[in-house]
């Protein structure tokens, strides 16, 4: 019987572990929407003056989007890509609108008392 005990523990351990790595997958694999404008409690000025974000599949195509605007790619991780600019971010956005480019957003700065 104790073998018995010990074999459906380790099942279910097997089962809660499979449940833990598919929500970690979904997890991990969340959309994240990139917009240019502002939420109403968002001031304008409230972003970092040298930055912007945007998405990307893999590493590489966040170079090629760099190389596309002539901006930095500072960092990738898990689907976002950070750049920085030495230009005015906005201007870099308004350019990859103009020319088809994939999406960039301006990459904003939110405290605990923003709403």
């Amino acid at each position: 019987m104790k073998g018995k005990r010990m074999g459906l523990a380790g099942v279910g351990i097997a089962v809660l572990l499979l449940g833990a790595a598919g929500y970690w997958n979904h997890v991990r694999n969340h959309t994240v929407f990139i917009k240019n404008t502002p939420s109403e409690t968002m001031q304008e000025e409230n972003f970092v003056s040298d930055e912007l974000i945007g998405t990307a599949d893999s590493e590489e195509q966040a170079k090629q989007t760099a190389r596309l605007y002539g901006i930095e790619l500072v960092e990738y991780l898990d689907g976002i890509a950070l750049y920085r600019t030495q230009e005015d971010p906005r201007d870099i956005i308004k350019l990859g609108e103009e020319n088809g480019y994939p999406p960039l957003a301006l990459n904003y700065l939110r405290s605990t008392d923003d709403k």
